[in-house]
């Protein structure tokens, strides 16, 4: 984990290298055996677009699954062994071929200069008409709205309504593992969290640092001035926390003044422990 000297959040990563793992992990597939994780980079490769569709239902049926990683089996990339198949192709000499493809999407020059956007499996996503895309997502981990760039400046691209739906920032990048999609917004080097549905400010853009959720369901966490905030949901707090305590199963504990107590459904400071209510999207205090 990254060390900061935030106020108790130093286990936790920034948001920028919870982004640059994921992006990482898209592009070098770190396969699993058991519990040993090979440490070693294996550069994928961009598939055909009849490879790239058949992997990409495999994925979708969930079918011919390696250690948590999706694989093909050789030389049936347009069919799927039934369960029998399978369990008798493993009892074979062969072994289990894992194709390390690059799903991510791929970008393409247009007749006008500018850029575009489509999948692997050959489907435009975005018309040349950006200067360059700064993240590129696989088809199972992208989201409707894309991060472009024109003239130097990051907006959201929505690839439903094929329009931009912000304003430019000095730039833009995901948040990952969050069940809320997310992305952060950089300008004048202060940060702030921009709604994944239609790219609105869920956080004031004059944030000293953001990190990564301790926990999925729960909140994010911020700081600005030495002070702990939190995004939970659609609810925001202002960074007036001096300390703050993830517990799971539990709802988040915060110190305010001295006073050590929770956040209740409207984002505000209480010390009545039947109120709390942020934090966590299921769990409840014990």
């Amino acid at each position: 984990m990254e060390n900061t000297d935030d106020n108790g959040l130093s286990y936790l990563w920034t948001v920028e290298k919870s982004n640059e793992r994921a992006l990482y992990g898209m592009w070098h597939d770190q396969p699993y055996f058991g519990e040993k994780t090979i440490n070693k980079e294996i550069q994928c490769t961009v598939p055909d677009v009849e490879t790239a569709k058949a992997y990409y239902e495999a994925r979708i049926i969930r079918e011919c699954i390696c250690g948590g990683t999706p694989s093909l089996l050789p030389d049936h990339l347009n069919r799927y062994y039934t369960s029998e198949e399978r369990d008798a192709y493993y009892k074979t000499e062969k072994k289990l071929e894992r194709m390390h493809l690059d799903m991510r999407d791929q970008i393409f020059t247009g007749d006008n200069g500018k850029k575009g956007l489509r999948d692997v499996c050959g489907n435009v996503l975005i018309k040349p008409q950006f200067d360059d895309f700064p993240e590129r997502y696989t088809c199972f981990e992208r989201s409707r709205l894309i991060p472009v760039i024109l003239d130097n400046r990051y907006f959201l691209y929505d690839t439903k309504e094929h329009k931009l739906l912000t304003k430019g920032y000095d730039r833009i990048f995901r948040y990952f593992w969050a069940y809320i999609t997310y992305f952060v917004a950089v300008e004048n080097g202060k940060k702030g969290i921009l709604h994944g549905y239609d790219g609105s400010e869920s956080t004031p853009i004059d944030l000293d640092e953001i990190y990564d959720m301790p926990d999925p369901d729960g909140a994010v966490p911020v700081v600005k001035d030495g002070k702990i905030g939190l995004l939970w949901s659609n609810t925001y707090t202002q960074p007036i926390f001096d300390d703050i305590i993830f517990e799971s199963e539990n709802f988040t504990r915060v110190l305010l003044n001295g006073k050590w107590g929770w956040v209740d459904c409207d984002g505000k400071f209480t010390q009545d422990k039947s109120k709390a209510s942020f934090g966590s999207c299921y769990d409840s205090e014990k």
